[in-house]
């Protein structure tokens, strides 16, 4: 019977270890392992996802990196995890990474137990900004929507130019009541294209109620297409 001499082991320890972490690294995401109490490791992916370096990411967990306003939320989702003996499975939330800017992760959580009993974690971060900010961008586009048929209803039912700038002023700047709230409502209507071919505009200005009150809605209307009523208020203009 052959006798497995010791740098026969080591030999065999150094290339399954090599084999994990061949593995580790293939992870879709970043990568976090914990024992314990204790992060043992940490993947190159996760540092290039957060901007930090492996061994500052040693020292960190999720709320070290979380946006300010999703610490509270994901605090108390720990505690409760914790008191109630539920393993976590998956999270999302916003991260800062070291450089401030923002990035939309995904944890995903498996636990279970190595040795006597010793708990271990393994936390795979995805990084889903791009399809956050698109799903955000969905949300705002379905509000235009609204906003743009709400318009329609009040320009359908005004029988006067006045009345249907009040109208339209009204609901947009949160007044339920139409009396609308003293802001000014710009019509602009494509005309041509310049000679850069970007569109020129002519505009009509109404003021509705007193003069003095600041510019609160402007309403596009696209040459190409009449039905195609564009609103955008002055935090969020559409040109």
């Amino acid at each position: 019977m052959a006798t497995v001499t010791e740098p026969a082991m080591d030999k065999a320890l150094q290339e399954a270890n090599a084999r994990i972490r061949l593995l580790i690294e293939s992870v879709q995401g970043g990568l976090t392992i914990v024992e314990g109490d204790r992060i043992v490791y940490v993947s190159r992916q996760l540092g290039e996802i957060l901007g930090y370096s492996r061994e500052e990411l040693v020292g960190m967990s999720e709320l070290d990196f979380a946006a300010p306003e999703e610490k509270e939320w994901l605090e108390l989702t720990f505690q409760e995890a914790q008191l109630k003996g539920l393993p976590l499975e998956e999270l999302e939330f916003w991260a800062i990474r070291k450089d401030g800017s923002r990035r939309f992760v995904r944890n995903r959580y498996a636990a279970g137990t190595v040795g006597a009993g010793t708990p271990f974690r393994f936390i795979v971060t995805l990084d889903l900004t791009e399809r956050e900010l698109a799903r955000q961008e969905l949300l705002e586009r379905d509000d235009l929507l609204q906003q743009i048929i709400d318009a329609g209803q009040a320009l359908a039912a005004a029988d006067d130019l006045e009345s249907m700038l009040r109208a339209i002023a009204a609901p947009a700047m949160g007044d339920s009541s139409g009396e609308g709230t003293g802001a000014h409502v710009a019509i602009l209507m494509y005309v041509d294209e310049d000679a850069e071919g970007k569109p020129e505009w002519a505009s009509v200005v109404a003021s509705i109620g007193e003069a003095d009150v600041p510019a609160g809605i402007r309403f596009y209307l696209p040459g190409t297409s009449p039905t195609d009523l564009l609103l955008s208020s002055p935090d969020r203009p559409l040109l």
